[in-house]
């Protein structure tokens, strides 16, 4: 009984020794709570901030190796032994070391599409405060302006380039049909997405919701991604000598590539691993593909855009009374869908050679 006493102590003769024990550890799990809570805010807030660092410098990389495209004369040496860049009196250089800027790190690599395409990584690593380590990883196509290019109508053959509209374009031939291995960009006039028919041409710019072409043209993801288009729009978009490829056509394009199952008259997602072949490496496809596909996204005909960088769409010639046959890519699908789907969507267009 001596030893219940002591914990257990009568209300009137003040407060017992469990009491203040238990009030104690109370006491301390807050403060440490309150302690916690504050570190754990003033951590993320210290990452949120590194990582905005980190997402400039990055764009930074991607940024100067356009500057030194569009400046030319660059050996390919130069840039398979590319992993950073530096300012040289006065202009972006490529060199041989990764940057280190304050507690950051960036390494730019450069993988060779073809003559008139290059593919850009820009990564950006840094230790956060909680010893983990943070990155950031950025990729765009560049211009290449170190081919010899042609004007579409001295085009000679198939892997040579082409100007038109006032773009590059590389050729391919792939299964004994020549593609083009950029999305089109032809853009003779631009709408916004809340504009849209399936009898009257439009031409649209991911994200740009105005009327015009100039400003249209500077936008970045003109310059990605090139023009989403209607179907009718999309049937007289090509050069003189091209066309919109039919449903055989890309049957014949993704038929290529496959091991596993590829029905011709599918409306399901099939022809594995033909998506991975066909996409862009930047989308999870592989590196020095042919034909390249950028996760250009869609126009919806509910007015608005859609799935940059998650899905790449593209119009056949073929078609019924109000849709067209399509193959539909996703980011993460080595298969394609075939679908029809309706006139007044924006998709992306590649062009193939023939009349």
């Amino acid at each position: 009984m001596e030893r219940e006493e002591i914990f257990y102590r009568d209300k009137e003769k003040g407060v017992g020794l469990f009491e203040v024990l238990l009030a104690v550890a109370v006491f301390s799990i807050g403060v440490a709570t309150v302690a916690n809570l504050f570190l754990g805010s003033y951590t993320s807030s210290v990452y949120s901030t590194e990582k905005n660092q980190a997402i400039m410098l990055a764009k930074e990389g991607i940024e100067a190796v356009r500057s030194i495209s569009n400046l030319g004369e660059i050996s390919e040496l130069e840039i398979n032994g590319c992993k950073g860049v530096e300012i040289v009196v006065g202009k972006w250089a490529l060199k041989e070391t990764v940057d280190v800027i304050g507690d950051f790190t960036r390494e730019v690599n450069i993988n060779i599409i073809n003559e008139a395409m290059w593919g850009v990584t820009s990564l950006v690593t840094w230790q956060t405060m909680r010893g983990l380590t943070g990155e950031v990883l950025l990729s765009e196509n560049v211009a290449s302006w170190r081919g010899e290019f042609v004007e579409s109508g001295a085009w000679v053959s198939c892997g040579d380039f082409l100007e038109y509209g006032g773009r590059i374009y590389g050729t391919v031939e792939i299964n004994s049909l020549c593609w083009f291995q950029e999305n089109l960009a032809y853009l003779p006039s631009v709408s916004g997405p809340a504009s849209g028919s399936t009898t009257i041409f439009h031409y649209y710019v991911y994200d740009y919701d105005g009327s015009s072409v100039d400003t249209a043209k500077e936008k970045s993801n003109y310059r990605d991604y090139g023009v989403l288009y209607n179907y009718v729009a999309a049937l007289t978009a090509c050069p003189t000598g091209w066309r919109l490829p039919t449903d055989t056509e890309l049957y014949n394009l993704e038929n290529y590539y496959v091991t596993e199952g590829c029905s011709s008259s599918r409306e399901v997602w099939e022809c594995d691993p033909a998506g991975k072949k066909i996409k862009n490496y930047r989308w999870g496809g592989e590196s020095g593909n042919k034909f390249s596909a950028d996760m250009g996204g869609v126009r919806s005909p509910n007015n608005y855009f859609n799935l940059l960088g998650v899905s790449a769409s593209f119009w056949s010639s073929t078609d019924s009374v109000d849709s067209a046959w399509v193959r539909f890519l996703y980011l993460h699908e080595d298969r394609i869908l075939r679908y029809e789907y309706d006139k007044a969507h924006g998709f992306s267009v590649r062009c193939v050679l023939g009349e």
